[in-house]
């Protein structure tokens, strides 16, 4: 039995966040993929206290991503998803929404967050795999781009004759495999 505090979105003031510092801060401690870039970061805030974030990345003009979403990890957070999504989509024009969402999380395909909110589903995709490495943050999953043999070059002057595999283990790192994910699509 979850004994957290309730938070009703109803009760939430939505303000568009600029401090990038504030989005991270709040998505590190918060989402269990942490961090992201994004174009517009929205605020749900409860008696001044930032309690929800979502964020998306304009990827085109009128085409965005919806890339994260999270509430504070020590409050039941409820109906502030929605309230955040509605104010982005009364507020910023969009062609279309794409979202992704994480199999090992994402249960039923047809009954969640994303369908609540009105999006359809899409498309599976096929697992891939991240990389983790509990000396720097236990509880974060780190996406494979930033580990490309080049950068890693770059990065820590590792031999181009090493695997990415190779250069990765040396740097302490393990490679994980997620569950595919799931996208959805809002119009």
């Amino acid at each position: 039995m979850n004994t957290n505090p309730k938070i009703y979105g109803r009760k939430c003031e939505i303000r568009e966040i600029t401090n990038k510092d504030i989005v991270y801060e709040f998505l590190d401690k918060n989402h269990i993929q942490g961090r992201t870039g994004f174009t517009i970061a929205l605020g749900a805030y409860c008696q001044n206290n930032l309690v929800g974030v979502m964020t998306f990345k304009k990827e085109k003009e009128g085409y965005w991503d919806l890339n994260r979403f999270a509430t504070d990890i020590n409050h039941q957070c409820v109906g502030i998803g929605g309230k955040l999504f509605k104010y982005f989509t009364r507020n910023y024009p969009f062609i279309e929404i794409k979202s992704f969402a994480d199999r090992r999380w994402t249960t039923d395909p047809t009954n969640n967050l994303y369908t609540k909110l009105g999006f359809e589903f899409d498309s599976y995709v096929p697992p891939t795999y991240w990389y983790h490495n509990p000396k720097i943050n236990p509880y974060i999953r780190f996406h494979k781009f930033g580990f490309r043999k080049q950068h890693l070059h770059k990065q820590y002057g590792l031999p181009l004759t090493m695997t990415e595999r190779e250069m990765t283990t040396a740097l302490g790192y393990t490679r994980i495999w997620d569950c595919g994910l799931i996208k959805y699509v809002y119009e």
